[in-house]
């Protein structure tokens, strides 16, 4: 039931199709025909490929997958670093989950990381040019199995300005989704997770409960974590900001307190 579409980075962006079609055998053939006859060549316009895509709307509790296979250093189009982190991020209103993946040490990490983390996705970058062939296969294997999307999550008691990250990214089949947040047993008491999503056309709801007052103590590495994440969405804040003197002191404070470094 799935449906797909290639778009190729160009001057003037090259589909496979016009839209998304049905991932039948017979499509599938012709999707490696059209790789097989691409050609390298001309210069690179992420935002002008990019954007039509993220203009398409998901189905129903089906999640819409885009996934930029890049180096992320555009050489065409008036956008690149923050400006086209920002306006992807804010065009991506149909609630598209934006992957990306590069090889090599020329890979524009920055932009790749931002870009997938303010679109509720992860980037992947092979070490080695040569190890793609490989790591490739394996990173699309990931996305394979999605059992809820759209997810909203109520944390009751804790506070939701604490709890990174602050969107929740829909649950595969096989991938661990951890959150980390502050909270205080000895006031909260027990601690109440309720995650609303869609599967498909139906509406689930997960309620998960711990009472964590007698609970071991926690490792230091877990602050640390929370911290990190902390760090990582005032990274984002600061793409979407700007330098924020308050945002840059807030990472030196985590810098400072919890050995987070930039």
């Amino acid at each position: 039931q799935d449906r797909f579409n290639i778009v190729v980075f160009r001057d003037t962006p090259k589909s496979f199709r016009s839209e998304l079609v049905p991932a039948s055998p017979a499509t599938l053939d012709e999707a490696v025909s059209f790789l097989d006859g691409l050609q390298s060549g001309g210069s690179t316009d992420v935002y002008g490929a990019v954007k039509p895509v993220l203009d398409q709307a998901p189905r129903q509790g089906v999640p819409g997958i885009v996934v930029m296979v890049t180096d992320g250093r555009p050489t065409e189009g008036n956008l690149e670093g923050r400006a086209l982190i920002n306006a992807l991020s804010e065009e991506n209103r149909l609630g598209n989950t934006v992957y990306t993946f590069g090889g090599g040490n020329t890979v524009n990490q920055y932009l790749m990381d931002l870009l997938a983390y303010r679109n509720r996705g992860q980037s992947y970058i092979a070490p080695r040019i040569e190890d793609v062939d490989d790591d490739l296969p394996v990173f699309f294997d990931r996305l394979r199995d999605a059992l809820l999307v759209n997810l909203k999550a109520d944390y009751a008691v804790v506070d939701d300005e604490a709890i990174f990250p602050r969107d929740l990214p829909d649950f595969y089949r096989n991938r661990v989704v951890t959150v980390y947040g502050e909270y205080q047993p000895a006031t909260q008491g027990e601690l109440v997770l309720r995650i609303q999503g869609s599967a498909g056309e139906e509406n689930k709801e997960l309620v998960l409960r711990a009472d964590l007052r007698d609970a071991p103590k926690g490792t230091r590495e877990i602050a640390e974590q929370w911290a990190f994440e902390k760090t990582y969405h005032l990274i984002g804040e600061l793409t979407r900001r700007g330098d924020d003197p308050a945002i840059l002191g807030e990472m030196q404070r985590l810098s400072s307190e919890f050995g987070v470094r930039t």
